[in-house]
């Protein structure tokens, strides 16, 4: 999701208004295959919709105003009927929209008055990299930018870890999933020595009060999510952090941070007696940079009681202790007893393990404001550089509402992974480019899981004939293009599945040696993706124990193979077909290769979790945001 900011903004960043692509003949000048629906009032991008197979991965739907909330949602499936069917269903925001396209056969033109244009010799849009050097959408540029470590040879990463409140679901992981591929790339594909920071937080005001609505000690409440944060990760392929700090565990860098504040002129302590310490927002000229924003348009901070505000918007660096919070919940400072405030914590931990200055700071797109906002603002304003790139992941989201808990549209990932092979979800989660709403519906995990499949599919047909754990594969040139491309992972799969397809065809055609080297290729790339189903730790994934129980049936079901051959040798085809029917009345399925008989579970479509299934009536409407 790209962001920019309020005031009638025209989307930023490297799309060309199409006013300014159309030339006098009113033809658009696109060199790629690209849907545009543009509607009067646009202030911001909210979706990108990638149509695989019809039109290219830069595809976009412009809609925003008050119907946001209904704005088109991303053809996760990548399919055309899906992208066809969003738009039909925000055909409220959409009617009187401009669709243009040089694609001919664009599911998108024709609906709400949509017209088609040519193509000509003009850059594509939006204009494609050149490839040779990785390029990334800085949220706080607006644009594309060219990444360059500022030190050589060394990336230092901070990413908005999870407060611990309660167990994770799949679009809380969303963000783990989306910067685990991008520390991929920069370690793999630009042999980078990456520093991934990714904090804890675990006290917060939501921590207290979930853990005093279980009647338990907030601490052990915090730490029990926190494990089970830290399960999900590791059940999703995502990588360790190179560190991960608690909030509780950095008072002394909060304080520190806090008086460099006082003295700047840039926080005050509350004259209220409350304990409580606020950043000055009228202090700082640039509030707001990040988000675009003007302070006259922003609401008051509701992260504390404002009665000890100079303005209602300046936010608190640090809370007072309150009689009805837990004695254990407060430490004691200069400025009184009491624990940090949300934005304090980030901007200490972020100086304290990355330094004064690093490369990219990451989180969800929903965490700009007030979150991001106000880190860059109390770390600049303290005299740091802090963050040189801004990365943000958009959301997943159920019949376009972003996936939360207090909208009881929330998939935990320990539910989940009780239906769909943690791969499938990991594939799930992966393949829509980081900054593109996720629209989960019944049959996302099945479909994630029949591309998996065909992945693996090919890989043990190969392996069969010709051992791939020692092989070592190349990366093709598109793949890299693609993930130099603000990790165009979309585009990147399109590659793996095509290199699929021809190490299959190479296969049939009996070319072994050739089959082998694709086949390495694009375990070499579903590698850097987290979704290589030969990487021992999917083999762990699942139920304990289960690797003992595969080598076990592979013996009996090999016996049977072998029983099966004798048969036919022996020309009693009845005995053969009888063995093949048990199996597959087993769920073992049976192929037969010129390098003899591969069997595999013939797994069925990965079951959808349904809203009955989470305890929601399936006539329950659709959840609204609050006020």
């Amino acid at each position: 999701m790209l962001g920019v900011g309020a005031g009638g903004h025209h989307p930023a960043g490297p799309w060309p208004r199409p006013a300014e692509l159309a030339g006098p003949d009113g033809i658009v000048g696109v060199a790629e295959v690209t849907c545009v629906a543009e509607v009067a009032g646009v202030v911001e991008i909210v979706e990108i919709v990638e149509i695989a197979g019809v039109v290219g991965p830069d595809a976009m739907v412009i809609a925003r105003g008050e119907h946001a909330d209904r704005a088109v949602s991303s053809a996760s499936t990548g399919t055309a009927t899906a992208a066809t069917r969003a738009v039909r269903e925000a055909r409220g925001i959409l009617d009187g929209a401009v669709i243009m396209t040089s694609e001919p056969h664009c599911p998108l033109v024709g609906l709400h008055g949509g017209t088609r244009t040519g193509a000509r010799d003009r850059p594509a849009y939006p204009p494609k990299l050149a490839g040779v050097s990785l390029h990334l959408f800085d949220t706080a540029a607006r644009e594309m930018r060219e990444f360059r470590p500022l030190q050589d040879g060394k990336v230092g990463m901070y990413i908005c870890g999870l407060t611990t409140q309660g167990a994770p679901h799949i679009g809380h992981v969303r963000f783990a999933v989306a910067f685990d591929v991008l520390r991929r790339w920069l370690t793999i594909g630009h042999e980078l020595e990456v520093t991934l920071v990714r904090n804890v937080t675990d006290i917060d005001d939501k921590i207290l009060a979930k853990a005093t609505e279980a009647q338990q000690e907030w601490w052990a409440w915090s730490y029990r999510n926190e494990r089970l944060t830290s399960e999900a990760l590791d059940l999703l392929g995502v990588l360790p952090a190179t560190y991960e700090p608690r909030a509780t565990g950095h008072i002394v860098e909060m304080v520190e941070l806090m008086d460099t504040l006082v003295e700047k002129g840039h926080a005050y302590a509350a004259a209220d007696g409350s304990g409580d310490v606020y950043f000055d927002v009228k202090s700082w000229p640039e509030y707001g940079s990040l988000t675009g924003q003007a302070l006259e348009d922003m609401a008051p901070a509701e992260d504390a009681d404002p009665r000890g505000k100079r303005d209602p918007r300046d936010f608190a660096l640090w809370k007072g202790h309150k009689v009805d919070e837990p004695a254990s919940a407060q430490w004691p400072t200069h400025f009184g007893h009491g624990r940090p405030g949300w934005h304090l914590e980030c901007s200490a931990m972020a100086r304290r393990y990355l330094g004064d200055a690093f490369d990219i700071h990451g989180g969800g797109i929903d965490l700009r404001f007030p979150h991001h906002e106000n880190e860059q603002a109390q770390s600049r304003a303290a005299g740091l550089p802090f963050a040189n790139f801004w990365l943000h992941n958009a959301w997943v989201t159920v019949r376009n509402q972003k996936m939360g808990k207090s909208l009881g549209n929330a998939l935990e990932i320990q539910a989940v992974t009780r239906v769909a092979r943690p791969l499938a979800v990991r594939y799930y989660l992966t393949a829509a480019h980081y900054r593109s709403m996720i629209e989960y519906h019944e049959g996302s995990l099945a479909e994630a899981g029949a591309a998996v499949d065909r992945i693996e599919g090919l890989l043990d047909r190969v392996d069969q004939v010709r051992p791939l754990a020692d092989r070592r594969g190349t990366l093709p040139q598109a793949f890299r293009d693609a993930m130099d491309d603000d990790l165009n992972v979309s585009g990147a799969l399109a590659v793996v599945h095509d290199t699929v397809r021809a190490a299959n065809t190479a296969l049939d055609d009996g070319d072994l040696d050739g089959a082998a080297d694709l086949a390495a290729a694009v375990v070499a790339m579903t590698h850097i993706l987290g979704v290589n189903p030969m990487d021992p730790h999917w083999a762990g994934a699942s139920t304990p124990g289960q690797g003992d129980a595969t080598a076990a049936l592979d013996s009996l079901v090999q016996a049977q193979l072998a029983a099966r051959q004798s048969a036919r040798s022996a020309r009693d085809f009845a005995a053969a077909d009888a063995i093949r029917d048990q199996l597959t009345a087993a769920g073992i399925a049976i192929e037969d290769t010129p390098s003899g008989p591969r069997w595999s579970l013939s797994r069925p479509a990965d079951a959808p979790v349904t809203s009955a299934s989470r305890g929601i009536p399936t006539d329950a409407p659709a959840p609204q945001p609050k006020d």
